[in-house]
C-alpha cells in the first residue's frame, strides 16, 4: 500500500504522572468543557503542520461530539484551513457513532456544511456498526461517509475511488484493500 495520510493525534506527558493515556485525560477535558478549546488548538496545529508536506498526503483529525454540537466548529474549521493554507480535500474529520447516537441532527447537518467545503469525514471506532457486518458498512459507506475505522480496519474509498475494506498497519491504511461492491 502506499502512504497516504496521518493521523493527529494528542498525547499528554505530565511531569510527576509522566504519561497520561488520552483515555484517561479526553473524558476529564470533556467533564471539564475544555475539549472544544483542545480540539481547535490540536486542529490548527495539524493544519500547519500538513502544509509541510506533500500536497497529496491528507490529515485525519478526531473530533469530539462537544466539537460537532457547536455551531460554531464550521467557522474554526475553515478558519483553521485559511490560516494555514491547508486544502479542505487534505482534511478528513473523523467522528465515533456515538455523536450519531446522543445528537438530534444538528452533527449531521454541520458534516454535511464540511462535506460542502470539500473535507472528508470517516466514523471512527466504529465498532457497534462493524459488529453488524460488511452489508452494513457496505450501506455506510454509500451514504457519503470517507471510511469507517476501527480495530485497525479501514471500510471506504481508496485514492483511485474503489470501496472496499484494508487492515490498517501502524495505524496507516495499509495494502490488501478488499472491494465492497456497489
Amino acid at each position: 500500500g502506499t502512504l497516504n495520510g496521518f493521523e493527529a493525534l494528542i498525547r499528554w506527558h505530565n511531569q510527576k504522572l509522566g504519561n497520561v493515556s488520552p483515555g484517561r485525560f479526553i473524558p476529564l477535558a470533556e467533564d471539564a468543557r475544555l475539549i472544544s478549546p483542545i480540539g481547535e488548538w490540536v486542529l490548527r496545529t495539524a493544519c500547519h503542520e500538513a502544509m509541510k508536506w506533500p500536497s497529496n498526503l491528507k490529515v485525519a483529525i478526531n473530533v469530539s461530539a462537544d466539537q460537532l454540537t457547536d455551531p460554531s466548529f464550521a467557522s474554526v474549521v475553515v478558519s483553521a484551513l485559511a490560516q494555514s493554507g491547508l486544502s479542505p480535500q487534505q482534511l478528513e474529520i473523523e467522528v465515533t457513532e456515538s455523536v450519531f447516537l446522543r445528537d438530534g441532527g444538528g452533527a449531521a447537518q454541520l458534516l454535511d456544511q464540511l462535506i460542502g467545503l470539500g473535507i472528508r469525514h470517516a466514523l471512527r471506532h466504529a465498532g457497534f456498526f462493524l459488529d453488524m457486518g460488511m452489508r452494513l458498512a457496505r450501506g455506510l459507506v454509500h451514504l457519503g461517509l470517507g471510511g469507517l475505522r476501527g480495530g485497525g480496519l479501514f471500510i471506504g474509498e481508496d485514492d483511485a475511488g474503489h470501496r472496499g475494506a484494508s487492515k490498517q498497519n501502524g495505524g496507516n491504511e495499509g495494502g490488501n484493500f478488499h472491494d465492497l461492491g456497489s
